[in-house]
């Protein structure tokens, strides 16, 4: 983890840091502590009290850029195959949906984001949460051999690269070619897919779904809806 973002942890976020510089009782802590606890008994948590345990500027961002947590149920549950579950997904951000996944259905989590202060806030997110089916990787979408999971999550992953926001970390400047490269390979990826792979959409990821792949649940949700595909 970088030292700025370890001085994020310990300024916002007590339960973050190790065990040697921050205060375990921390009552921020201990309250975020006990929402992870009622998403393993089966129950909603708030957006508000998960993004608590963020860094200031990661809950600026959250009602835009990371999954609302009731979402982030939902696909999972749309996407778990028991134990044999391994989903990817793409552009993982702080690994809201892949932590929350791990914590109400089994099987493995793993997230992509080509930002490495996001990766460390993902992974440091997980730990504390002991969210163990999970992995976060810093690297491009392109850079994950996509044979190995059998669903995907997309949450618009590609939005900052053709419209940046410039409160996020990154280069602030609209890349058009490097978006349509991503969507080919989006796309090309789930053609090549086995049979029966899931994928979920909230907000779509930019293009069209291949047709190879049959829609099986449309279910609204704020401004837009939660889609459920299958490969057939």
């Amino acid at each position: 983890m970088s030292k700025a973002a370890n001085r994020a942890y310990s300024s916002t976020a007590p339960g973050l840091g190790s065990d040697h510089d921050v205060d375990q009782t921390d009552p921020v802590d201990r309250r975020w502590l006990a929402g992870v606890a009622q998403l393993r008994r089966g129950r909603d948590i708030a957006d508000a009290d998960w993004d608590r345990i963020y860094p200031a500027k990661c809950i600026e961002l959250s009602s835009l850029h990371w999954s609302p947590a009731a979402v982030a149920r939902r696909a999972a549950e749309l996407l778990s195959r028991g134990t044999e579950t391994r989903v990817l997904d793409v552009g993982a951000g702080v690994g809201k949906f892949c932590t929350i996944a791990a914590l109400t259905t089994p099987g493995l989590f793993v997230g992509v984001e080509r930002c490495g202060e996001l990766v460390d806030i993902a992974r440091a997110t997980a730990a504390r949460a002991q969210a163990s089916r999970t992995r976060f990787i810093h690297a491009n979408a392109d850079d994950i051999d996509w044979a190995n999971f059998n669903g995907f999550y997309f949450f618009n992953p590609f939005a900052q690269i053709l419209w940046p926001d410039l409160r996020m970390i990154g280069p602030g400047i609209s890349q058009p070619d490097e978006y349509r490269r991503l969507l080919s390979y989006t796309r090309g990826s789930l053609m090549a897919s086995r049979p029966g792979t899931r994928v979920v959409t909230y907000f779509g990821f930019g293009g069209e779904m291949p047709s190879c792949f049959r829609l099986t649940l449309k279910q609204p949700y704020g401004n837009d809806f939660v889609e459920c595909w299958e490969r057939e």
